[in-house]
């Protein structure tokens, strides 16, 4: 039985030894070789859930200017019940929540967009920081993208 091995130089998944390179020792993000190869179409990032659950928690800030946090320091209950019906709703599991603790998944993304910078709590009111308004102004999504992914995978862990 002959086992075939691939040579040095032969590319691997059509990538090339250099990609790979990139891929393995560069920092997640949009010039990392895998997501600038998958994710140059800003359409499909906006369906990404985790960027449109962002795009829609800083659209609101915008919209209203600030949200008055809990005493806790949380996002107000209207909000995350408002959050709950736009994304969480239909999952077979889901029961409507009664705090921002009830579903991990806003915590998180709330941490990770006040992490990038996108969003400041201050006074006890959440509000957009200049970096998220020029995101949300200029709809780059695609530098949204990057700035949650690299404050993911190598800031918040």
């Amino acid at each position: 039985m002959q086992i075939k091995t691939l040579s040095r130089k032969s590319p691997f998944l059509g990538l090339a030894p250099d990609h790979i390179h990139k891929i393995i020792y560069s920092p997640f993000g949009l010039n990392n070789g895998i997501f600038g190869f998958f994710f140059k179409n800003t359409v499909k990032l906006k369906k990404v859930p985790f960027v449109e659950q962002a795009l829609y928690i800083m659209t609101k800030l915008k919209e209203a200017g600030q949200l008055k946090a809990t005493q806790k320091g949380n996002l107000s209950k209207a909000f995350v019940i408002e959050l709950y019906h736009q994304f969480y709703s239909n999952e077979r599991y889901a029961r409507l929540p009664n705090k921002e603790d009830d579903m991990p998944e806003v915590t998180g993304l709330k941490h990770i967009l006040d992490t990038a910078g996108l969003i400041k709590k201050r006074a006890n009111k959440f509000s957009l920081t200049k970096k998220g308004e020029k995101i949300i102004d200029g709809e780059k999504i695609s530098e949204l993208f990057d700035v949650l992914v690299g404050t993911l995978f190598n800031k918040w862990n």
